[in-house]
């Protein structure tokens, strides 16, 4: 899987780049389709607390997963962002895999 990451220069320290590097490499162990990740890291210009914004757009095979969220640091956004992209993941594989059906046909003439 290939990272991308797009950020404010010198406002997002290492070990955060790091720890979300790490947390989608897990997710791409457990979902092998995901084939790249683009992550944007940013503050907002609002003045208030949840002033980091983190946005992560994902490319698969059943299409692209976007998700952001804002929150008081880039950890906390991050952490969000990558729990709401597993769900959705999950999401469109139930609908992708919908299992044997009730009953089968009787295919004997």
């Amino acid at each position: 899987m290939i990272i991308e990451f797009k950020n404010t220069a010198g406002e997002v320290q290492d070990w955060v780049i790091g720890y979300i590097r790490s947390k989608l490499t897990q997710l791409h162990k457990k979902h092998r389709e995901i084939s790249r990740a683009q992550v944007c890291l940013q503050s907002t210009s609002e003045v208030c607390d949840n002033g980091k914004v983190c946005e992560i757009n994902l490319t698969t095979d059943a299409g692209p997963i976007f998700f952001c969220s804002t929150a008081k640091t880039y950890e906390a956004a991050a952490r969000e962002t990558i729990v709401e992209l597993d769900k959705r993941i999950e999401e469109k594989q139930i609908g992708k895999n919908p299992g044997l059906p009730d009953e089968l046909p009787n295919a004997i003439s």
